[in-house]
């Protein structure tokens, strides 16, 4: 499962970073690591879907649907549609200076509360 960030933020604790590696290193140490690990967190760092290839989305989805994978991405709508299907959350804002998510299923509302009902809520 992805989340995803849209603003900077710091690796979340007990999370493998990945954020250092170089673009062109970073599929195959996902894949390592998919390969020899069971139960683990990732921290992606900035990750956008126009800076993959389309062979390295797929190893990174494997990553995604093993493991809970964070990433900071100003333009999530970017992502592949199969990265898209495998967001838990995506977190928009900082009120009061802690994320917050709408994670209710509907389409994402930027600044809406958590468990946003929609019409005549």
């Amino acid at each position: 499962m992805l989340i995803v960030y849209t603003y900077p933020r710091f690796r979340p604790q007990n999370t493998i970073d990945l954020s250092t590696l170089p673009l062109n290193k970073f599929a195959q140490a996902v894949d390592d690591i998919v390969h020899h690990q069971n139960d683990i967190q990732l921290w992606f760092g900035y990750v956008d879907g126009w800076m993959l290839t389309p062979h390295e989305e797929v190893i990174l989805r494997k990553a995604i649907r093993k493991f809970e994978c964070h990433a900071v991405s100003f333009f999530p709508l970017a992502f592949s549609q199969s990265w898209k299907n495998e967001i838990r959350s995506i977190y928009t804002e900082r009120p009061h200076g802690e994320p917050d998510s709408d994670n209710n299923g509907s389409a994402l509302h930027d600044g809406r509360p958590i468990g946003y009902g929609g019409f005549g809520s």
